[in-house]
């Protein structure tokens, strides 16, 4: 078994055993098992999947570093939540307001509207990704 942290300086958001842990590394996706090799890594924007005995979580972040050590999987991120499945409506129309400032020649904070597009369309692929796969939280 595999001890899976998810942290924020502020706040703790997961604190339990699991079996595997899927990362959204910034080369892509990569999965964490009992004995797997110490490494520090750098996460993306994106979603962790975790695998506890017959339950799944979908839990999304922004950003992060992991440390993997001796079966610990420490995860420092910016923020987390679980994936807002509910709120897939209400992420989509947030996106496409988000294109259409973009487009706007009166666009005062490129960069932030450009940081704020991206995690919306992580999130949203997470929530596509979970809906496809007929569960709310199988990975």
């Amino acid at each position: 078994m595999l001890k899976v942290t998810i942290a924020s300086p502020e706040k703790q958001f997961f604190n339990q055993e699991a079996d595997s842990v899927v990362l959204p590394g910034v080369s892509g996706e990569f999965e964490v098992l009992k004995g797997h090799t110490a490494m520090l890594s750098v996460l993306t924007t994106g979603c962790v999947y975790i695998k506890a005995k017959d339950s799944y979580e979908s839990i999304y972040i922004d950003s992060g570093i992991v440390e993997i050590s001796r079966n610990q999987v420490s995860i420092l991120v910016d923020s987390a939540h679980l994936a807002r499945i509910n709120e897939q409506e209400q992420l989509e129309h947030q996106q496409r307001q988000c294109r259409r400032d973009l487009q706007s020649q009166d666009n005062i904070n490129y960069q932030e509207l450009m940081l704020e597009l991206s995690r919306l369309n992580a999130e949203l692929k997470t929530i596509k990704r979970i809906k496809s796969r007929g569960k709310r939280n199988d990975i």
